[in-house]
Formats: C-alpha cells, structure tokens, sequence
C-alpha cells in the first residue's frame, strides 16, 4: 500500500481521524510530501441538492466547452444542474421552494430569484452590483 500511494501519478486521498492517527500516517506525513486539507473544504459542507434533499452541491465543468457549473453528487441518480456556481458560495435558500437564491439583473436592477424559476418566481431586492 505504502509503494502504491507514494508512487502514484495521480492524486491520493487518506482519509483519517483529526486526533489520535495512526503510526502508519504519521510516517507517511514525515517520509513524503503530504499535504493537510482543511476539514472545511469538502465536499461535506457544501450546500445540498435541492432535488434529491440528500446529495451535496459540487463544481464541474463540461467536457467540450470548459463551462463550469453546480451538479449534485447522486449523479447521475439526481440530474439536478444549476449554471450559478456562486450557489457553493453563497448557499441562500429561497424561502418559496427550497431552491437557491441568485443574484440577477433585470429591467429595474440587480435582485435574487431562485433558481427554480419559471416554476418559482420567488424574488428579493438587491442593493448592490454583482
């Protein structure tokens, strides 16, 4: 196992206990370059899907045109997408449907509607530019 994730051409993830890792670990932080993640940046803290109730929110992109956009981690057993990345950012709940707040701009100026509109026209004012 050791050979293994020390020489991999990709990334490698270890999962492990914040306290009280084991000595394995301990050696693999010495004798290689491991870097620690910050438990706030998984995929765990992310907002959840609004579709499936029980999938996370993540960031991807599209193969042919580089585009990113928000998916639901159930894929493809949730197809929810959302082309509002700032929904990981910024995870406001519309208080209609359950969707997510955005911020747009219409005839009148910048506001948040959900993201389920035409279906939800749930709307708020927005005092400031995007």
């Amino acid at each position: 196992m050791y050979v293994a994730m020390t020489r991999t051409k990709n990334k490698t993830f270890l999962v492990t206990p914040q306290y009280g890792e084991s000595e394995f670990i301990r050696e693999l932080r010495v004798d290689s370059e491991i870097k620690n993640f910050e438990f706030e940046n998984f995929v765990v803290n992310n907002p959840s899907c609004p579709h499936c109730k029980t999938g996370r929110l993540i960031i991807r992109k599209n193969d042919s045109s580089g585009i990113e956009f928000v998916g639901c981690t159930h894929d493809p057993a949730c197809n929810y997408t959302c082309n509002q990345v700032s929904i990981i950012s910024n995870p406001k709940r519309c208080p209609s449907c359950g969707g997510y707040m955005v911020a747009r701009q219409g005839t009148y100026g910048f506001f948040y509607g959900c993201t389920n509109y035409p279906k939800c026209t749930q709307t708020e004012k927005k005092n400031y530019e995007v």
